[in-house]
Protein backbone atom coordinates (compact mmCIF):
# COMPACT_ATOMS: atom_id res chain seq x y z
CA UNK A 1 0.00 0.00 0.00
CA UNK A 2 3.14 2.17 0.47
CA UNK A 3 3.99 2.02 -2.95
CA UNK A 4 0.59 3.33 -4.59
CA UNK A 5 0.47 6.00 -2.03
CA UNK A 6 4.19 7.18 -2.76
CA UNK A 7 3.24 7.14 -6.47
CA UNK A 8 0.50 8.78 -5.52
CA UNK A 9 1.42 11.79 -4.49
CA UNK A 10 5.19 11.45 -6.83
CA UNK A 11 2.66 11.60 -9.66
CA UNK A 12 1.19 14.70 -8.09
CA UNK A 13 3.92 16.74 -7.42
CA UNK A 14 4.60 16.27 -10.96
CA UNK A 15 1.71 16.96 -12.80
CA UNK A 16 1.68 20.07 -10.42
CA UNK A 17 5.21 21.30 -11.68
CA UNK A 18 4.68 20.76 -15.12
CA UNK A 19 0.84 22.48 -14.91
CA UNK A 20 3.14 25.44 -12.74
CA UNK A 21 5.53 25.69 -15.76
CA UNK A 22 3.65 25.73 -18.41
CA UNK A 23 1.58 28.80 -16.98
CA UNK A 24 4.34 30.54 -16.28
CA UNK A 25 6.32 29.85 -19.75
CA UNK A 26 3.48 30.76 -21.85
CA UNK A 27 2.91 34.53 -19.44
CA UNK A 28 5.64 35.90 -21.74
CA UNK A 29 4.83 38.02 -24.77
CA UNK A 30 5.62 37.11 -27.92
CA UNK A 31 5.50 40.27 -29.28
CA UNK A 32 9.55 41.07 -29.29
CA UNK A 33 10.58 38.03 -31.11
CA UNK A 34 13.12 38.77 -33.50
CA UNK A 35 12.02 38.99 -37.02
CA UNK A 36 14.59 35.87 -38.12
CA UNK A 37 12.55 33.26 -35.74
CA UNK A 38 12.17 29.82 -37.27
CA UNK A 39 10.32 26.54 -36.46
CA UNK A 40 12.20 24.35 -34.25
CA UNK A 41 12.40 20.37 -35.14
CA UNK A 42 12.44 18.55 -31.30
CA UNK A 43 13.13 15.13 -29.65
CA UNK A 44 12.72 14.60 -25.98
CA UNK A 45 14.91 11.21 -24.60
CA UNK A 46 15.00 9.76 -21.13
CA UNK A 47 17.54 7.39 -19.91
CA UNK A 48 17.47 5.10 -16.98
CA UNK A 49 20.25 3.53 -15.25
CA UNK A 50 21.63 1.26 -12.47
CA UNK A 51 18.28 -0.72 -12.05
CA UNK A 52 15.63 2.41 -12.44
CA UNK A 53 12.60 2.06 -14.78
CA UNK A 54 10.81 5.19 -16.85
CA UNK A 55 6.97 4.89 -15.82
CA UNK A 56 5.73 8.13 -17.61
CA UNK A 57 6.59 11.05 -19.48
CA UNK A 58 5.07 14.54 -20.11
CA UNK A 59 6.23 16.79 -22.73
CA UNK A 60 5.08 19.59 -25.01
CA UNK A 61 3.98 18.72 -27.95
CA UNK A 62 3.47 21.04 -31.19
CA UNK A 63 0.65 22.63 -30.70
CA UNK A 64 2.33 23.76 -27.20
CA UNK A 65 0.36 21.29 -25.13
CA UNK A 66 1.37 19.13 -22.47
CA UNK A 67 1.32 15.16 -23.64
CA UNK A 68 1.89 12.59 -21.19
CA UNK A 69 2.39 8.93 -21.53
CA UNK A 70 1.83 6.35 -18.80
CA UNK A 71 2.93 2.78 -18.05
CA UNK A 72 5.97 2.66 -19.64
CA UNK A 73 7.73 0.28 -17.92
CA UNK A 74 11.09 1.17 -20.16
CA UNK A 75 14.57 1.91 -19.47
CA UNK A 76 14.42 4.34 -22.61
CA UNK A 77 12.38 6.83 -23.92
CA UNK A 78 12.44 8.85 -27.26
CA UNK A 79 9.93 10.76 -28.86
CA UNK A 80 9.05 11.55 -32.63
CA UNK A 81 10.61 14.23 -34.09
CA UNK A 82 8.05 17.29 -33.15
CA UNK A 83 8.14 20.86 -35.08
CA UNK A 84 7.35 23.37 -32.98
CA UNK A 85 6.21 27.05 -34.82
CA UNK A 86 8.49 29.98 -34.33
CA UNK A 87 5.85 31.39 -31.98
CA UNK A 88 6.46 29.01 -29.00
CA UNK A 89 8.94 30.15 -26.83
CA UNK A 90 9.75 27.18 -24.64
CA UNK A 91 8.71 23.57 -24.69
CA UNK A 92 9.14 21.22 -21.30
CA UNK A 93 10.62 17.25 -20.91
CA UNK A 94 9.53 15.43 -17.80
CA UNK A 95 10.28 11.80 -16.37
CA UNK A 96 8.99 10.07 -13.51
CA UNK A 97 10.18 6.58 -12.42
CA UNK A 98 11.37 4.01 -9.82
CA UNK A 99 15.14 3.36 -8.31
CA UNK A 100 16.33 0.69 -6.76
CA UNK A 101 18.58 2.66 -4.79
CA UNK A 102 20.45 5.52 -4.45
CA UNK A 103 22.72 4.98 -7.45
CA UNK A 104 19.24 4.84 -9.87
CA UNK A 105 19.30 7.62 -12.14
CA UNK A 106 16.69 9.25 -15.04
CA UNK A 107 18.45 11.68 -17.47
CA UNK A 108 16.00 13.78 -19.57
CA UNK A 109 17.38 15.52 -22.31
CA UNK A 110 15.69 17.97 -24.78
CA UNK A 111 17.27 18.19 -28.20
CA UNK A 112 16.44 21.02 -30.63
CA UNK A 113 17.51 21.03 -34.48
CA UNK A 114 19.25 17.97 -33.70
CA UNK A 115 21.28 19.68 -30.81
CA UNK A 116 21.24 19.12 -26.67
CA UNK A 117 19.90 22.09 -25.22
CA UNK A 118 19.30 20.76 -21.99
CA UNK A 119 19.56 17.71 -19.64
CA UNK A 120 18.87 17.04 -16.45
CA UNK A 121 19.66 13.83 -14.22
CA UNK A 122 17.51 12.45 -10.97
CA UNK A 123 18.47 9.69 -8.73
CA UNK A 124 17.27 7.51 -6.14
CA UNK A 125 13.76 5.26 -5.19
CA UNK A 126 11.16 7.50 -6.23
CA UNK A 127 12.45 10.10 -9.50
CA UNK A 128 10.14 12.93 -10.98
CA UNK A 129 12.42 14.74 -12.99
CA UNK A 130 11.37 18.25 -15.02
CA UNK A 131 13.16 20.45 -17.54
CA UNK A 132 12.25 22.71 -19.77
CA UNK A 133 14.53 25.17 -22.42
CA UNK A 134 13.52 28.28 -23.75
CA UNK A 135 14.14 29.50 -27.51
Amino acid sequence: MKTITLKSITLSIFTLFMTATLLVSCSKSSDNKPSGSTSHKIIYKATATNGAVIDGVSYTDAQGDQTSLNGLNATTYTSPEITVPASQESVIFAAEGEGTGASSTITVNIYVDGVIKKTNTGSGLGISIPTSYTF
